[in-house]
């Protein structure tokens, strides 16, 4: 469910008509536009390791309480990268090297994949409808388990000081993520950012641990593909599509809703009653994530669904488009200020919209997603700028006292904070041994480094120093 939210698409927009192509064609345009590059397909590779991977849940046997257990869940359910979690027990330690003995096979299917930049997944052909064909969420999360075997296998030479293994896997991770987002739909996209969220925040954690020889080197490894992402215009081309067909779907659930058990199964999660008080715990998370569903039924959402044609419901939803393309086409740090001008005009529109609303709206429909990408972008930037001020420091003996310092010597022109639209904050810190680099992040507004993780609240996004890490002993 919550993958298929992520997914609701309000990038899209372009000329093409996709409103004419044939629901039984939708998957194969999909893949056409998908497989633009020559070359041998590390997807190939990605499929072997899928199907090799031991999972963490398979190691940790019926006592989930005991340490071992424990230690393998901690890895499976973390979302940041490894090296920044607390300090392994001895428990978790030995979970984990079985974990890494265990997928042996799937680390070398992983190496042979990093080793290829086409990247092509294809979507079965045999899923029917288009928005079923890209909304496997299982798929998603081995993926993105394949990406944590390697922080795992890259934090894991850093704990025994080997280094030059380390950072070539942390490497590895990059390049996974430049992969994936070879891809089109924002599902795809979502998928590559989580992954690239997760490398660049081990690798600012390794850059603090052990500096390598060859920083400018490192960071040419680390962004190996990035020119072979997926263009904007084909991800829009798809998401139109993508669109086009969601509505059509719902529009024949409105007429005979056995014919998309799923879709019942969606309204189920807001306006549905279960004495199970597990599911009545989700269903009211998900009431308070999605505010604003204004249907008391299903049979009330049928309805106005039967009220509205697709054509009319497609209108909305290219008016939806022109407004995010009018907001975005602000520099950013200017259409940040007017977000909830933003949020509001979108949520307006959905509104007339049965198939746009039936999620409700609000961040999570329509800044979120902007806001996750310019949080990577961050990321990125950090290391970037991060491994500039350390070879300047490798160079001279001492840290550059600002970053004009770093160009054209170091880095070839200096990022701007997307939230400023100026420079990041940098200052050198504890007489002159440390810095600190953040940016002034969704309140616009220096803090000094105050650092939160958060979206949407008070304080900066902290790149360097990043947090704490295990320590080698």
């Amino acid at each position: 469910m919550f993958a298929l939210i992520a997914l609701l698409p309000i990038f899209g927009g372009s000329d093409d008509d996709v409103t004419k192509i044939p629901v039984d064609k939708r998957i194969a345009y999909t893949n056409q536009l998908a497989d633009r590059f020559s070359g041998p397909n590390a997807w190939e590779h990605y499929r072997d390791a899928l199907a090799s991977q031991v999972n963490t849940f398979d190691l940790s046997g019926a006592d989930w309480d005991s340490p071992r257990a424990k230690g393998l869940w901690h890895v499976s359910s973390n979302m940041q990268a490894l090296a920044e979690c607390e300090r392994w027990t001895t428990a978790e330690s030995g979970a984990i090297h079985e974990l890494l003995n265990a997928n042996r096979n799937t680390l070398n299917f992983l190496a042979k994949a990093a080793q290829r930049q086409r990247f092509f997944r294809p979507l079965p052909d045999n899923a029917g409808r288009l928005h079923k064909a890209v909304t496997d969420p299982g798929e998603v999360a081995s993926l993105l388990g394949l990406a944590k075997l390697m922080l795992l296998a890259a934090n894991d030479h850093a704990l025994k000081g080997d280094w030059d293994l380390a950072y070539m896997w942390n490497t590895r991770v990059h390049h996974m993520a430049n992969q994936l987002y070879q891809q089109v739909h924002t599902f795809n996209q979502f998928e590559a950012m989580r992954v690239e969220t997760l490398a660049c925040r081990q690798t600012l954690c390794f850059l603090r641990r052990n500096v390598p020889e060859s920083l400018k080197g490192l960071i040419e490894r680390v962004a190996t593909g990035r020119d072979r992402r997926c263009p904007d215009e084909l991800n829009e081309r798809a998401e139109d599509l993508w669109e086009w067909d969601w509505i059509e779907a719902w529009h024949e659930w409105a007429r005979d809703p056995a014919q998309h058990p799923g879709l019942s199964d969606m309204i189920e999660m807001h306006v549905g009653e279960d004495d199970d008080p597990l599911v009545l715990k989700a269903e009211r998370v998900m009431r308070d994530l999605f505010d604003g569903f204004q249907y008391k039924s299903a049979a009330d959402l049928r309805e106005a669904i039967r009220g509205t044609t697709i054509e009319e419901e497609w209108r909305i939803h290219c008016r939806v488009i022109g407004a995010y393309k009018r907001w975005n086409s602000r520099p950013f740090h200017d259409a940040w200020r007017h977000v909830e001008q933003f949020e509001r005009e979108c949520c307006d529109l959905m509104k007339m919209s049965p198939a746009l609303s039936m999620f409700g709206c609000g961040p999570m429909m329509t800044s979120d997603p902007p806001l996750a990408t310019r949080s990577v972008e961050i990321l990125y930037d950090g290391v970037r700028i991060s491994a500039a001020v350390l070879d300047y420091k490798h160079r001279h003996g001492r840290l550059p006292s600002d970053l004009d310092q770093l160009t054209p010597g170091f880095i070839d022109k200096l990022p701007d904070d997307p939230f400023s639209g100026g420079p990041y904050v940098y200052r050198v810190v504890d007489d002159g041994a440390d810095f600190v680099l953040y940016s002034v992040w969704t309140d616009q507004t220096d803090r000094g480094g105050k650092r939160t993780d958060e979206m949407r609240v008070d304080g900066d996004f902290v790149i360097w120093p990043p947090r704490p890490s295990p320590r080698d002993e």
